[in-house]
């Protein structure tokens, strides 16, 4: 029996409408097909669909545990996709621009689960910051990016795994609008000495520079974080020696 003919048990966002919960259910019980994939080479571990219910087009990321330790360790504590629910909660609740929560699901094979997907809303129009970093609009990105990260610093955010795959941009007709996705490693900033912000945006640089960014661009996304007095007690020169020292090898 394939996963789309079983039985999912999900768990619901608090967002989420009563009308929307029965498109949602049905998006996994006939929609998680090969026609509605998409994102087929990014990984070898998951697989990732776009799905659209009658309201609304969803983005349905699921997790296959093909192990019995792998799932034997996903009955005793919470899935990364029920983790990420969460989290994406915590993002809204505190004004991060990110796709809306929908729900996260477990199939289960006896008592234990067998998969796990989470689904969220399917940003239109957007496409991964990387893309139109390499581009000949990256330039133009600088703005922007300097200002979504101003944001969540402000919001007391720190994401232990930035990188410009886990940003999505829209486009320049609507001003380069940013959304964070895959906030597992989300947590809350420790305070005012907490260096982890200024490490985040170090990964965040050193990430550019092993994607091929050109080390110009790295340079003045770096002044202008430093600028903006992202990256404190670290001036621009601190900065970019952290960001090369996670880049290597």
């Amino acid at each position: 029996m394939s996963l789309q003919q079983q039985a999912w048990r999900i768990s619901f966002s608090r967002e989420i409408r009563p009308e929307e919960k029965l498109g949602l259910a049905q998006a996994l019980g006939m929609g998680l097909v090969q026609a509605n994939r998409i994102l087929e080479a990014h990984s070898r571990v998951k697989r990732f669909y776009k799905v659209q219910t009658e309201t609304v087009a969803v983005f349905v990321k699921l997790r296959e545990f093909n192990s019995w330790a792998r799932r034997l360790g996903r009955a005793l504590r919470p899935t990364k996709e029920e983790r990420e629910l969460a989290n994406y909660g915590l993002l809204r609740s505190l004004g991060v621009p990110c796709p809306r929560p929908l729900a996260s699901a477990k199939l289960q094979k006896g008592s234990l689960p067998r998969a796990s997907v989470l689904v969220t809303q399917f940003l239109e129009h957007t496409r991964p910051l990387k893309e139109l970093l390499l581009g000949p609009q990256g330039p133009l990105l600088l703005e922007p990016l300097g200002n979504f990260l101003g944001l969540l610093k402000k919001a007391g955010i720190l994401h232990q795994d930035l990188q410009w795959e886990n940003i999505l941009a829209g486009s320049l007709r609507e001003g380069f609008p940013l959304y964070l996705v895959d906030p597992l490693h989300v947590r809350a900033a420790a305070g005012q000495g907490d260096l982890g912000f200024s490490m985040s945006l170090a990964w965040f640089l050193g990430f550019m520079l092993r994607g091929g960014a050109a080390q110009e661009l790295v340079g003045l996304l770096a002044g202008h974080m430093v600028r903006l007095g992202l990256c404190n007690p670290w001036d621009q020169e601190e900065l970019l020696l952290r960001a090369r020292e996670l880049a290597a090898p």
